[in-house]
């Protein structure tokens, strides 16, 4: 195992996480007041049985109503499924051999622009990562790009940077991301276009900025990486036009019925489009309805609608290529086999959330040691908002990686603890900082994916990122500072 691994360091903070459960007692905010709990310790059978809850946890992911809207959390079974299908849908795409015409072509054309490629790689997925919050549909496009820049001789740790960290940035400064801003209105009760202008020009700054320490930083020397989902020399005379056009068709298809739009701006259209297709008959019989089955509502689509719809475009390009049903089936298996070290890790990096989900902290306002933790920043660091909320939002960051789980957690805590300008603007610190912490913290899911997938070490990320991570962090304080007084 090389030292400070990926694998390490997901073991290093559950352990930590553990032992404060063991030594800090856990609270409970209620009517303004923050009120004294037992201890909750987290035990070696609780971790253990976190890896199995994990799977019977995540069936569930809306879980909790505020003011009868309910509030939907990720779905990490459907996660996993939509990583699998991800690894299976590329395979397929190798066995047309039209694929590594598309790579190769790309490739060559590249080959004299890629400062090009890279700027317009990082401001694609960070734009519609902030714009969308659809993660795991960008991560179908995650392999592609990155087996280009990989071919363009880019190391791993500059491909992973100009892939998934411009992911994570989008989401730190959400414009209409619906898995943040959505929060934000749901759950803290804020308009989509709160502080609009304000993250809107901190995206920007943090998107130059990130794009130019990208081009600038020199990398650590790689060793050699297999690319997990591109097979070399696999060529045929095939046009990869349907391949391209399909998956585009595919990618627009599942970002409008994947994307919340009632959650950031109340919008029911595809939901009442959704409800009359389905209630609609032919001679009072509903041919739609029982034709389909029971598929999620348009705009509420999750990962294990990706997963079955992404399944039946591999068998689709798999007959429209003519590959054989065992060369499908060995797809298949060579799919789930390239995936299954990110997805493993994944389940690693969530056992602190699953547990705390056990243990009934996340989904309803439960005694926990986070508000025990935030009262202690309360009395003694500073009751501002920006402050506070940068500190509680730093804990929150390292432990529990979903966003509308700390939100469901919090909510109440801001709401009773700040009004007005003063409340909007600790949600904005909360959001950029929780968002920051991501692109560093070893159980931030998309960021263990992309370590896992590119076989890049936890030590080296963190070496060839904190002067980015430092940077960003002075800025976005020095902008919210004067957003407070705007």
């Amino acid at each position: 195992m090389k030292k400070y691994s990926l694998l390490k360091a997901i073991g290093i903070i559950t352990i930590i996480f553990m032992l404060l459960t063991w030594i800090v007692p856990t609270s409970l905010f209620t009517d303004g007041n923050f009120v004294s709990g037992g201890f909750k310790p987290m035990g070696v059978f609780d971790l253990l049985g976190s890896i199995f809850n994990f799977f019977s946890w995540g069936n569930f992911s809306k879980l909790l109503k505020i003011d009868g809207v309910s509030i939907e959390l990720i779905n990490y079974t459907s996660l996993i499924l939509g990583m699998l299908s991800i690894g299976i849908f590329y395979k397929v795409l190798n066995k047309t051999g039209a694929y590594g015409n598309l790579v190769e072509d790309t490739v060559n054309k590249l080959t004299r622009n890629k400062i090009a490629f890279i700027i317009g790689t990082i401001v694609f997925f960070t734009l519609v990562s902030s714009l969308t919050g659809l993660s795991l549909l960008l991560f179908l496009l995650v392999p592609f790009f990155i087996t280009v820049l990989l071919k363009l001789n880019f190391s791993r740790i500059t491909t992973l940077a100009t892939t998934i960290l411009p992911i994570l940035i989008g989401r730190m400064c959400s414009i209409t991301a619906w898995d943040v801003t959505g929060i934000n209105n749901t759950v803290y009760n804020l308009v989509w276009n709160d502080n609009l202008l304000s993250r809107i020009i901190i995206l920007f700054l943090f998107m130059v900025l990130t794009t130019g320490y990208i081009l600038i930083s020199k990398s650590p020397k790689d060793d050699s990486c297999e690319d997990p989902m591109y097979d070399n020399n696999i060529q045929k005379n095939r046009s990869y036009i349907p391949l391209v056009l399909l998956t585009a068709i595919f990618f627009i298809v599942m970002s409008v019925c994947m994307y919340n739009w009632y959650y950031v701006f109340g919008n029911t259209t595809l939901t009442e489009a959704y409800d009359t297709i389905m209630t609609n008959s032919i001679a009072g019989y509903p041919f739609v309805n029982n034709l389909l089955g029971n598929i999620e509502p348009f705009g509420y689509w999750s990962g294990f609608t990706m997963s079955a719809l992404l399944l039946l475009l591999s068998i689709l390009l798999s007959f429209i290529y003519s590959i054989s049903f065992n060369d499908f089936v060995d797809a298949t298996k060579k799919g789930v086999q390239g995936m299954m070290k990110t997805t493993i890790y994944i389940v690693f990096a969530s056992l602190i959330i699953t547990f705390l989900n056990t243990q009934a902290y996340v989904f309803s306002e439960s005694e926990n040691i986070f508000y025990t933790i935030s009262n202690w920043i309360n009395k003694n660091i500073s009751i501002e908002p920006i402050p506070f909320a940068t500190l509680t939002s730093i804990f929150y960051g390292l432990f529990v990686n979903d966003y509308a789980a700390v939100a469901l957690q919090t909510n109440g805590m801001f709401s009773q603890l700040f009004t007005g300008n003063a409340y909007s603007l600790a949600i904005l610190t909360f959001q950029l900082i929780y968002g920051l912490v991501s692109i560093i913290a070893p159980t931030s899911i998309f960021l263990v994916a992309g370590l896992a997938y590119l076989d890049v070490s936890y030590k080296k990320w963190l070496l060839y990122i904190w002067k980015l991570i430092l940077s960003i962090f002075i800025i976005g304080l020095l902008l919210l500072l004067l957003v407070s007084v705007l």
